[in-house]
């Protein structure tokens, strides 16, 4: 017997139900963070942007062809598409992107030579939430707003 009469196993079930609890709420309070930041990251994931080059088979300058895409039901803002270079003044932008907008943008005259062999978009956009996105092939991420 414990002070005040209470009983070992009587203690040692209270400290389990306490336990049980503390994990319950931890995993409740997880599970909610996971899906708020799915809620949050929604409409971003249907918002990309993709580089196709369009070169005659002996030349040597490219056009290349851009594509954004807003697939989500709500207006993107603050839109820009760069290249290779996140640092690069944008190959496109624009202050909205409709919902269900897409997007086609052509760069002529671009040299063979300053091509890299594969082109990648970098994509930056506000959703309809106002969180600021950056966006690299598969990479996305939530960028600070400034």
């Amino acid at each position: 017997m414990l002070a005040a009469g209470i009983s070992w196993p009587d203690w040692i079930s209270a400290v389990g139900t306490v336990g049980a609890l503390v994990s319950t709420l931890y995993l409740v309070r997880r599970d909610r963070r996971e899906a708020m930041r799915q809620e949050v990251e929604e409409q971003a994931r249907q918002v990309s942007a993709w580089y196709e080059m369009k070169a005659p088979a002996h030349g040597t300058v490219a056009v290349i062809v851009g594509h954004v895409v807003n697939r989500s039901i709500d207006p993107v803002f603050n839109v820009a598409v760069r290249g290779a270079r996140s640092d690069a003044e944008p190959d496109w932008s624009a202050s909205v992107l409709v919902p269900a907008g897409e997007v086609e943008f052509k760069i002529h005259g671009v040299p063979v030579t300053e091509l890299d062999a594969e082109l990648h978009a970098h994509l930056t956009f506000t959703d309809a939430r106002g969180v600021s996105w950056a966006r690299g092939g598969a990479d996305l991420r939530r960028v600070a707003s400034t």
